[in-house]
């Protein structure tokens, strides 16, 4: 089965295990331009060029299947080449097509068939100087899983180190959906660097970094329940001797601390939670905390 887009024009081609999947463009009713693929579903799609809030010189979309990823955009005329940068290490060229005359535009389209699933995968422009353009955050090596679990609410969850051109940041990914991540991993001083307090649907995930003085950290509820958090510790080589906690915890809107303590249950650090916090889906425990 084949995917169905507006009448376009067809650019390039390429196979997937499944058949042939084409890149095309053409512009609508708006005068819009649009880079998109037509393949086997799931691979079907487009982008707008340049309708986002910022005009970028890079811009791209994709379709993770389970054994290729095909990424697509358009980039303008700074851009000399392009290559495809994944979570898992693989740097993949790109392939730029001119489009058509009767397109009218500079800009130029792109696109790459990855091997494997990629759902992080990013495209990556640079000048014919060899600096890059676009985008603003991409992967810069391969992550590195650190820590493992279940939960009975979350279900299955993986804690990542995430190399990335905005610096090294530590992810959480669970089965049943929802994710955050706390960045940028560096040395620090006291016994808590900041917090990443995430939710969605009722779920709330706390993750962050503490010292190795930290024998304990319980999320206190302002209810009065505790919730102790899991420890375990993060490689030496991203923010110096330190350990990660994290506690996934059920409830609405929800506020309190998370306490630090040694292993003597002597307090050594808390930081308030949830007080003036923005709506569920958000969180504003550390300013440079991403939520996916």
């Amino acid at each position: 089965m084949t995917g169905k887009l507006p009448p376009h024009t067809v650019l390039d081609d390429d196979r997937l295990p499944d058949g042939r999947i084409d890149l095309v463009a053409w512009r609508d009713d708006d005068q819009v331009l649009w880079i998109g693929v037509q393949g086997p579903l799931p691979f079907v799609g487009a982008i707008g060029c340049h309708t986002g809030s910022q005009d970028e010189p890079v811009g791209s979309t994709l379709v993770a299947g389970v054994h290729a990823t095909v990424i697509w955009g358009y980039v303008s005329h700074v851009v000399e080449r392009c290559e495809v940068r994944t979570r898992e290490g693989s740097v993949v060229p790109a392939r730029i097509v001119t489009l058509p005359p009767d397109l009218s535009t500079d800009d130029r389209a792109v696109w790459a068939v990855v091997e494997g699933q990629s759902p992080d995968a990013a495209m990556v422009g640079y000048d014919v100087r060899g600096n890059v353009v676009g985008p603003r955050t991409y992967p810069t090596g391969p992550s590195e899983v650190i820590a493992t679990g279940e939960d009975p609410v979350a279900g299955s969850w993986t804690v990542s180190v995430v190399p990335q051109s905005s610096g090294v940041m530590l992810e959480i990914r669970s089965e049943r959906g929802g994710g955050g991540g706390f960045g940028t991993l560096e040395p620090f001083e006291g016994d808590i660097d900041g917090s990443c307090h995430g939710t969605r649907r009722g779920v709330h995930d706390f993750m962050g970094v503490v010292s190795p003085r930290a024998g304990t950290v319980e999320i206190v509820l302002s209810d009065g329940h505790t919730v102790p958090a899991r420890l375990f510790p993060l490689p030496e080589r991203y923010a110096g001797p330190a350990q990660v906690y994290l506690a996934i915890v059920q409830g609405d809107r929800i506020s309190g601390d998370v306490v630090v303590s040694d292993g003597h249950g002597t307090e050594l650090a808390r930081q308030g939670f949830g007080r003036d916090e923005p709506p569920d889906g958000e969180h504003s425990a550390r300013s440079d905390s991403v939520r996916f």
